[in-house]
């Protein structure tokens, strides 16, 4: 192989790198969106399922006792924040109990992404 192809094909793939790091922001920069405006929709009393089809699948689920479940929904945004926010984790939790929302909470929710 002579040099330039060699400088060819590391082109290529350092365009392909970017092109793959330039995607993984939009994609979470969409999660982010997401959870942001459903978390503005969420209200008391609102049905558990209704719940999820708007915030989609929690990442975790827990119960605080036998009649009230923890719904909680988290995005690590380490990888596209700041290097200097010692805090990059947006997340939402909602309490449900008789399958309805009776209370909920959002930690980092309107933070900006780039900050």
């Amino acid at each position: 192989m002579d040099l330039n192809t060699i400088t060819l094909i590391l082109t290529i793939v350092i365009g392909l790198i970017l092109l793959i790091f330039i995607l993984f922001l939009i994609i979470k920069a969409k999660e982010s969106q997401n959870l942001k405006n459903g978390y503005k929709e969420i209200k008391l009393g609102m049905d558990e399922k209704e719940l999820i089809a708007l915030l989609g699948e929690p990442t975790s689920i827990g119960y605080s006792n036998t009649e009230t479940k923890i719904l909680r929904w988290e995005l690590n945004e380490s990888a596209i924040r700041s290097v200097f926010d010692h805090d990059p984790t947006r997340s939402v939790w909602v309490e449900i109990k008789d399958e309805k929302v009776i209370a909920f909470d959002g930690h980092n929710i309107n933070k900006s992404i780039w900050t």
